[in-house]
């Protein structure tokens, strides 16, 4: 279930008047607005409000043929049929923000003086992209909707409650008789005040501009049935949300709990008539040293199934074996960057992996995917391209997340941030099998407990090299990731439906 398109939906519903229902009894918008109006008159002779602020007052209403005016305080009047996007319930009425309330955006407050952390006799501080941080003074007090105006959240909507630092790039909305505070908020909100913003580098949010917005206004007492309903409405969206995650939280460890099982060969059971693990791996041992022979790969020096005694985790059931990734590979190797870097990448072209296109389910995303000239790929990239059945593992940024590639994959390559390990035979081992167990927690604990630190943490080639593999008899590794993918396609089945 999408909850963000639901709350949009709640409050696209209350600002149309299809929230609750209305009640001819209740004192029509028009008499809430001419009350404004006058409270507004008063506050410029008491010096509360600037003749300015009033003197481009509007009024809108419909003529006899329907069509909505614009009267300003001069007596001019102008058709804006263009700017009234729905038809309003009885007793609403179309007015401009600046009819039912007034905005002043907060001082400029330096960044030394907000603190990230709550401190003693600190009040909360509010910037352009929400809050920020604490500091020791505070230039308003009571309950306030609070627009950001500056960066690249500006139109966001906080809730300042008690004392509080508005920065220049807040904007406090101060309202006026009869306009209820809850209802207000909830109108802010729904008008995505963001679509105003001007500036690519730096948007911003003029208040001159957000206060001609056109908003539809209904009568007081309709204005807190609507603002319960909304509360009552977001309140069942917030425990859908938390339901939500808390089923999210309980897939992930069950998927964990599934890895967990399935490296210890606890998940399905063992077949005695299966050839051992101990052979498979001389199999792949003699073909290793044949393509040695034949000058196909270089010899491994650290080639070795010896483990010392604190290395190996767990006991193995009988027929498998501990081996090392770099015993099942003739190469493991990492991609490589075109010199020309990202002014290498091309709209269309060859695939060009990077770490953001591997999901955490192992599969590419290619959606996102950039693209490099078939050329430098043959040539300058030549040594990271990329097979079938290369297994993929993330070494930089993002470390440990798995892939295998595919042949609907290629043709592929691949930057630094990414090792393929390569099998010797794909026959011999089965690759699905390695990649859903290295992505089991024990195995990534291990990994990344080796990471090389450096101004980027990485994993190293040897790393991957050195990774500690439990390997089961060939049959059994198939019969191991038949019931993992089975198993998560079930899961994930469950995490769709509540997309």
């Amino acid at each position: 279930m999408d909850t963000k398109a639901l709350r949009q939906k709640i409050l696209d519903l209350a600002v149309r008047g299809k929230l609750v229902p209305q009640n001819p009894d209740d004192e029509p918008a028009r008499v809430l607005l001419e009350r404004i109006r006058a409270e507004k008159k008063q506050m410029v002779k008491d010096g509360r409000l600037k003749a300015k602020d009033i003197k481009n007052d509007r009024v809108i209403y419909f003529k006899e043929d329907n069509l909505p005016y614009e009267q300003f305080a001069d007596g001019t009047e102008k058709c804006i049929t263009d700017e009234i996007p729905f038809e309003l319930p009885d007793g609403w009425e179309w007015a401009r923000l600046k009819n039912i309330c007034f905005m002043i955006a907060g001082k400029s407050k330096n960044k030394n003086e907000i603190k990230q952390e709550p401190f003693s006799q600190c009040y909360p501080c509010y910037g352009g992209n929400g809050h920020r941080g604490y500091t020791d003074t505070f230039n308003y007090n009571g309950k306030y909707s609070i627009v950001g105006r500056q960066g690249a959240l500006c139109g966001n909507i906080n809730i300042a409650n008690g004392k509080f630092y508005a920065t220049e790039h807040a904007v406090v909305v101060i309202l006026y008789t009869n306009i209820d505070f809850d209802w207000n908020n909830y109108t802010l909100k729904a008008l995505n005040l963001n679509q105003y913003a001007t500036g690519a580098a730096q948007p911003g949010l003029a208040v001159a501009n957000i206060l001609n917005v056109l908003v539809p206004v209904p009568p007081f007492e309709e204005q807190k049935r609507i603002a319960d309903k909304i509360n009552e409405l977001m309140g069942l969206v917030d425990v859908i949300e938390q339901n939500k995650t808390d089923l999210q939280t309980a897939v992930k460890l069950a998927k964990e709990k599934i890895l967990d099982l399935a490296i210890r060969g606890q998940l399905v059971p063992q077949n005695p008539d299966d050839e051992p693990a101990s052979v498979l791996l001389e199999r792949i041992r003699a073909e290793k040293q044949q393509l040695i022979k034949q000058g196909k790969i270089k010899p491994d020096k650290k080639d070795t199934v010896t483990f010392t005694d604190d290395e190996l985790p767990f006991e193995l059931p009988d027929g498998w074996e501990w081996c090392r990734l770099g015993n099942l590979c003739s190469v493991i190797s990492k991609g490589t960057t075109p010199k020309g870097g990202k002014s290498c990448y091309l709209d269309s072209g060859i695939n060009y992996l990077r770490v953001e296109n591997i999901m955490d389910n192992g599969q590419i995303d290619t959606s996102d995917m950039v693209h490099i000239d078939e050329k430098i790929h043959n040539t300058e990239l030549k040594r990271s391209i990329l097979q079938e059945d290369d297994l993929l593992i993330t070494i930089a940024g993002t470390l440990g997340k798995t892939a295998v590639v595919h042949k609907n994959n290629l043709p592929l390559n691949t930057n630094q941030a990414i090792s393929f390990s390569r099998l010797i035979n794909v026959n011999l081992c089965f690759v699905d099998f390695l990649r859903l167990i290295i992505s089991s927690k024990i195995i990534q604990n291990r990994l990344l407990l080796k990471t090389k630190v450096t101004s980027i943490p990485n994993l190293t080639l040897e790393i991957i090299s050195d990774c500690l593999i439990p390997l089961p008899p060939l049959n059994e590794q198939k019969r191991i990731a038949d019931k993992i993918n089975q198993l998560f396609s079930m899961l994930d089945s469950i995490t769709e439906f509540l997309n």
